[in-house]
């Protein structure tokens, strides 16, 4: 069973997971300061492989436009992910989602940074309709961030994932449908992981 988290869809349909890592200090003062370091990471998304492993996939930032972005995350813009295994035809060899929501809000006691994320269209392909990822829009992926006293901490949270088999192109619908089940069988897990572990593993 799912957990339930502030700020994030309940889970309604498909699969789920949550990954959390931690680390903690011997002061508050000591927690606020790489707090601050951490969520300055999760926004940089650009160099989450770099956090990660280079086995693991890796991220790109984008606008409305299609255009490649160098810098941190914003409400709106798109990221393009590499991940390892055949790509999408929709998503020109990648999976896309957009950004719909950035919450930098405390919550409780908690500091706190959260990025939702969204299956979309890709951004860089003319009049595209069709979602690029092998998950439905229904899905989403939830990126956080927080420090509750002397400890911070890095989360990732997937809900309502269902397989992305309404595609026009065959050869995708097939692709979505094994990557999905892939990912239900835990290879979306050690992604994570390896993203919470490397977003908190710095001097």
């Amino acid at each position: 069973m799912s957990e339930k988290v502030s700020g994030i869809d309940n889970q309604k349909e498909g699969g789920s997971h949550d990954t959390e890592s931690k680390k903690c200090y011997d002061s508050v003062d000591e927690a606020k300061f790489n707090f601050q370091l951490l969520k300055d990471r999760l926004l940089n998304i650009n160099n989450w492989q770099s956090y990660s492993g280079e086995i693991t996939a890796s991220f790109q930032l984008f606008d409305e436009k299609g255009e490649e972005l160098k810098t941190k995350v914003k409400l709106g813009d798109f990221i393009r992910i590499d991940i390892p295994g055949p790509g999408s035809f929709e998503g020109d060899g990648y999976d896309w989602v957009k950004v719909t929501k950035i919450d930098e809000n405390p919550y409780e006691d908690d500091e706190r940074c959260l990025i939702v994320c969204v299956p979309s269209v890709n951004p860089t392909a003319e009049n595209a309709q069709d979602i690029a990822h092998f998950y439905t829009n229904k899905a989403s992926s939830n990126f956080i961030v927080r420090r509750k006293g002397k400890c911070i901490y890095a989360e990732i949270h997937g809900r309502n994932e269902v397989s992305n088999l309404k595609t026009e192109n065959i050869p995708d619908k097939i692709r979505n449908a094994v990557v999905s089940i892939m990912s239900r069988l835990g290879i979306s897990k050690i992604q994570w992981k390896s993203l919470a572990e490397g977003l908190l593993d710095y001097k």
